[in-house]
C-alpha cells in the first residue's frame, strides 16, 4: 500500500470518528449510536488489516529490494577496486574520498594515506596552477574531460598519466564529487617520442640521400627531396609541390607510368625498377631507373618513389657497343698470341727441365742462353753474373750469330748507373741506341735480371736488329727464364754450400772429440787427486795431516762439481734453450752485495778493491742472475791473479745513443787487475779450459771454463765483451744495452 493512500484513510476513520461522537451528543437513541459505531470500527479494522498486510508484503519487496541494492554495491566496489586502471572519488575541491588498489600502486602509497588528502599533491609542481585551473572549470560543466598530466608518485619517479574527470550531481544540478580514471600513458608518450624521431630521421635521411626520392598522392608531387629538385632542375621543391607528376614524364612513358600509378592506387604494393625518361624544367632529357611503393599518406593513397640517374650508365651502353667490334679483332690478335704462348710454354718447359737437373751454374747459364737465341732468332744473347760486394758485372756465357763476342768482359756498375740501377730494383727495360756501335752497329737491345726473393744474381741480355720490338710475350718469357735460372743458380750455390757445411761439420767433429778429449782429462785430474787424497788419508796417522787431506778432498770435489757446472751450462746456452729474465736492477743497490764477499777476501790478501759507481746511474734490464755471475767470475779472476799489495777496479757507467738513437743507450762495466797476461795468450782467453801459463800467483786451481761461460753468458744478454792487457794492467770490459723490456 501506498504510504500517501494509508495516511488520507486514517484521515478519512478520525473523520468519521469525529462525526460519530458530535451525533452522540445529539438525541439519537444510544442503541443506534453504539450500532454505528461499531460498524465503523469493524469497517475500520478490516481497512486496517488490509493495509497490514499491503505492507507487510511491501516490507518483503523492500528487504528483497535491499539485498539486491547490497549486491549490486558490492560488485561495484569489486570492480572498483580491482580495475586495472586507477580510480579516484573526490570532493568538488579534489580531496580524495575514495581510491583503488591500482591508483595507490601507481602513486607508490597506502589505500588509506590517499583517503583525505588532495589529488593536487600528487601533481608535478610545474602543471599544479593548470590542474587548479582545469578543477573549477569541472564544477562548471557535465561533460566528461580528459587531461594528461605529469603524477609524482611518493619517492619514486614521475610518470605521464591520462585523467578521465566526470561530474556527480544531484536531481537539482548540483556537484556533489568527482570520479577520476587514472591510466599510466608514459609508455604511449615515449612511444609517441619515438615516432616522431623515427619521422623526424626519416624525413632528413629522404632529404640527405644522394638518390631522388619523391611521395607522389593523387598524380601530384606532395614531397620532393633535394637530389629530386636538382635531377628536374628546380631551384626549389616549392616548383614542384602541387605539379602532376606526368609533366615531368617523356611522352612515351606516359601509359606506362598512368598503369604504376592505378597499380600503387588500387594495391599499394611494390612496384620493382624499371626505366623511364624524364623531362627537366628546362627540356633536356634525363634516363632513370624508378621503383615505388605504395602507403597511405594523409590518409590518402600514395606512392614513395626512388630515381636513379642512368644517364651516364646509358651512355657506356652505347660506347661499350662500340667497344664491341674493337673486341672481335682483337680477340682475332689474342688467338695468335695465345699461340705464341704456347710455343713459349712449351720452351720453357723444355728449359726448366734442363736447368733445373743441373747443378752447374756453368751449364744451367748456357742452356738458357742458347734456348733463348734460338727461340726468339736474336743476334745475340748472353748472360752475366754479378759481383755486388765489387760492383762489377761478368759476361760469363754468350750465343751469337752474327755479332762479335764478348764473353769474358766486366763492367763496372758504376760506369753505367742508369743501366744497373733499374736492374739491381728487378725491373728489365729494352731500348735501341741512339749511337751506332763501332762494333754491333745500331741495334735493339732488351735487358732482364736474374733475380729471386734473396736478390739479383745477374742479367740476361737480348740482342736484335734495330727495327725489331719485343712485345709483351716475349718479355714474360724471357722474364720466366731468368726466374728459373734464378733458382737453378741459388739451387746450385745451395748445393755447394751444403757440400762445403758437410765438410765444416766433420771438422766439427773431429773438434768434438778433441773437446771430449780434453773434458776427459780435466775429469781424470780432479777424480785423481781425490783418490790420491782418500788413500793418503786412509794411511795419516795425526789428526793435522788427516786435516790437510780432507781440505785437499774437499777443494778436488768443488773443482770436479763446478767443472761440471759450467760443463752443463755452456751446453745450455750453446743449444740456445737458455732464455734470459728481464727485471730492473737498481745497481747501487744491488752491486753492494756482489762486491761485499770480496772486501773481505782481498783484505786478507792485501790487495785493494776500488768501486767506481756513479749516483746517478739509471736503473738496468737484464737479467740479474747472469749479470751476477759475469761479475762474480771476473772479480773471482782477478782476485785470484792480483798479487799482494795490488789493486783491482771495478767501474761502471752509463753511455748514452746518439743524436740518431744509434747504437741504443748502454752500461759498461769495467775489472781493471794490476795483472799482465801476454799479448800472444789474449786471443785464447775465453776458449774452453784453456788457462794463462804461470799466470796464478797463489796457485789457486781453476777449470778454465770461467771465461768461456762468461762469454756465452753476455752473448744472451744481447751484450759485448773484450780484454786488453798492457803495462801491468789486465782490463775487462763489458757492455749491455740499457732498453726497456718494450723497447
Amino acid at each position: 500500500m501506498n504510504i500517501d493512500k494509508f495516511d488520507q484513510k486514517i484521515k478519512s476513520l478520525r473523520r468519521r470518528v469525529t462525526e460519530l461522537w458530535q451525533r452522540s451528543g445529539e438525541s439519537l437513541p444510544q442503541q443506534q449510536v453504539i450500532s454505528e459505531v461499531f460498524n465503523e470500527l469493524h469497517s475500520a479494522l478490516e481497512e486496517l488489516d488490509l493495509a497490514n498486510q499491503e505492507l507487510r508484503q511491501q516490507n518483503e519487496e523492500i528487504s528483497l529490494a535491499r539485498v539486491a541494492v547490497e549486491a549490486e554495491r558490492q560488485r561495484y566496489q569489486d570492480l572498483f577496486e580491482f580495475a586495472p586502471d586507477g580510480y579516484f572519488v573526490t570532493d568538488p575541491k579534489g580531496i580524495i574520498q575514495e581510491a583503488n588498489r591500482a591508483a595507490a600502486t601507481l602513486l607508490n602509497v597506502s589505500q588509506q594515506f590517499l583517503v583525505g588528502k588532495p589529488l593536487l599533491i600528487f601533481i608535478a609542481e610545474s602543471e599544479r596552477q593548470s590542474f587548479r585551473a582545469n578543477l573549477l572549470d569541472l564544477q562548471r560543466t557535465n561533460q566528461a574531460r580528459l587531461l594528461e598530466v605529469r603524477l609524482q608518485p611518493l619517492k619514486d619517479v614521475s610518470f605521464y598519466a591520462a585523467l578521465t574527470v566526470a561530474a556527480i550531481r544531484n536531481t537539482s544540478g548540483k556537484l556533489l564529487a568527482l570520479r577520476w580514471l587514472l591510466r599510466d600513458v608514459t609508455e604511449h608518450k615515449q612511444a609517441e617520442s619515438a615516432l616522431r624521431e623515427s619521422e623526424e630521421r626519416y624525413r632528413l635521411l629522404v632529404e640527405l640521400s644522394p638518390d631522388t626520392i619523391f611521395i607522389q598522392s593523387e598524380g601530384k608531387f606532395v614531397l620532393v627531396n633535394s637530389a629530386g629538385v636538382k635531377l628536374l632542375g628546380a631551384v626549389t621543391s616549392q616548383e614542384l609541390i602541387g605539379r602532376s607528376v606526368l609533366d615531368f614524364v617523356h611522352p612515351d612513358y606516359w601509359g606506362i607510368i598512368t598503369a604504376r600509378m592505378l597499380q600503387l592506387k588500387e594495391q599499394l604494393n611494390v612496384v620493382p625498377l624499371f626505366e623511364v625518361k624524364l623531362l627537366r624544367l628546362d627540356g633536356t632529357v634525363v634516363d632513370v631507373e624508378a621503383a615505388a611503393t605504395g602507403f597511405s599518406y594523409a590518409n590518402k593513397p600514395a606512392a614513395q618513389v626512388v630515381m636513379y640517374d642512368v644517364t651516364e650508365r646509358k651512355q657506356a651502353e652505347v660506347a661499350l657497343q662500340r667497344l664491341n667490334a674493337n673486341l672481335e679483332r682483337q680477340v682475332e690478335e689474342r688467338t695468335a698470341q695465345l699461340q705464341q704462348a704456347l710455343d713459349f710454354e712449351a720452351m720453357l718447359k723444355r728449359i726448366t727441365d734442363k736447368v733445373r737437373d743441373s747443378l752447374d751454374e756453368s751449364q744451367i747459364l748456357q742452356t738458357a742462353v742458347q734456348e733463348l737465341a734460338l727461340m726468339l732468332r736474336v743476334s745475340s744473347c748472353n748472360a752475366a753474373l754479378y759481383n755486388l760486394s765489387q760492383g762489377t758485372s761478368t759476361i760469363c756465357y754468350e750465343y751469337t750469330t752474327k755479332l762479335p763476342t764478348f764473353q769474358g768482359r766486366v763492367a763496372q756498375m758504376a760506369t753505367f748507373p742508369e743501366i744497373y740501377r733499374q736492374l739491381l730494383q728487378g725491373q728489365y727495360f729494352q731500348f735501341c741506341s741512339i749511337v751506332p756501335s763501332p762494333v754491333r752497329g745500331r741495334v735493339v737491345m732488351l735487358a732482364c735480371p736474374i733475380v729471386d726473393d734473396q736478390g739479383v744474381l745477374g742479367d740476361l741480355w737480348l740482342i736484335h736488329h734495330t727495327d725489331y720490338a719485343f712485345n709483351d710475350l716475349e718479355i714474360r718469357f724471357v722474364q720466366q727464364v731468368a726466374n728459373q735460372c734464378a733458382i737453378a743458380i741459388r739451387q746450385a750455390r745451395l748445393y755447394q754450400a751444403a757440400t762445403s757445411q758437410v765438410e765444416e761439420l766433420e771438422k766439427l767433429n773431429r773438434l768434438k772429440d778433441d773437446f771430449l778429449s780434453t773434458v776427459s782429462h780435466e775429469l781424470r785430474t780432479p777424480m785423481t787427486s781425490m783418490k790420491m787424497a782418500i788413500h793418503m788419508l786412509q794411511m795419516a796417522s795425526t789428526p793435522d795431516h788427516r786435516e790437510r787431506y780432507l781440505k785437499v778432498l774437499q777443494a778436488e770435489c768443488d773443482r770436479e762439481v763446478e767443472l761440471i757446472n759450467n760443463l752443463l751450462d755452456l751446453q745450455q746456452m750453446e743449444a740456445t734453450s737458455y732464455s734470459n729474465s728481464l727485471e730492473a736492477v737498481n745497481l747501487q743497490e744491488w752491486l753492494a752485495g756482489i762486491i761485499e764477499p770480496f772486501q773481505l777476501r782481498t783484505q786478507e790478501r792485501h790487495q785493494i778493491l776500488r768501486i767506481d759507481i756513479p749516483p746517478s746511474l739509471p736503473e738496468l734490464f737484464s737479467d740479474r742472475v747472469s749479470l751476477g755471475r759475469v761479475l762474480t767470475e771476473l772479480l773471482n779472476n782477478a782476485y785470484k791473479y792480483t798479487s799482494s799489495g795490488g789493486e783491482i777496479i771495478l767501474s761502471v757507467r752509463f753511455q748514452e745513443s746518439g743524436k740518431e738513437s744509434t747504437p741504443p743507450p748502454s752500461t759498461v762495466f769495467t775489472i781493471s787487475n794490476s795483472t799482465e797476461i801476454p799479448i800472444t795468450e789474449l786471443p785464447h782467453i775465453f776458449e774452453k779450459f784453456y788457462r794463462v801459463p804461470n799466470a796464478n800467483p797463489w796457485q789457486q786451481s781453476g777449470t778454465g771454463l770461467g771465461l768461456a761461460l762468461v762469454q756465452k753468458l753476455v752473448e744472451q744478454m744481447q751484450g759485448t765483451i773484450n780484454v786488453e792487457s798492457s803495462r801491468g794492467w789486465t782490463i775487462f770490459t763489458f757492455e749491455l744495452p740499457n732498453t726497456t723490456p718494450n723497447a
